[in-house]
């Protein structure tokens, strides 16, 4: 299977395109590679619709703690974004923690709350 493609984070989990459907009730373990050590979740599939992508599936997490370290990936994987945008559009080259201040003062107000 390829990579999955997110579609959506919520508060007690998230949805993604895959290419093949996934059984409902089945258990995965979501890995995001990135972030070190590997960040593995263990999760459950709790629906599968046919998409114009393939499928999309619905996933559950497990544990109350994977819901906030999800969140906290989610906020990491916008913050540098936001720092290879600045990179491409300014030319400026902005430490993790520089890129981390920027997004917050200009983009935290609207980040979901979980």
């Amino acid at each position: 299977m390829r990579s999955p493609r997110l579609a959506d984070v919520g508060f007690g989990g998230l949805s993604f395109h895959v290419t093949e459907p996934l059984a409902t009730g089945q258990y995965l373990a979501l890995c995001i590679p990135s972030i070190r050590p590997d960040l593995k979740i263990e999760s459950l599939v709790t629906w599968c619709e046919k998409s114009q992508y393939g499928y999309q599936v619905g996933i559950a997490f497990l544990h109350d703690q994977d819901r906030f370290t999800v969140r906290m990936v989610e906020q990491i994987c916008h913050i540098e974004s936001y720092r290879q945008r600045i990179l491409e559009e300014e030319g400026r080259e902005l430490s993790a923690t520089e890129a981390a201040q920027e997004w917050i003062d200009h983009y935290a107000k609207d980040f979901p709350a979980a």
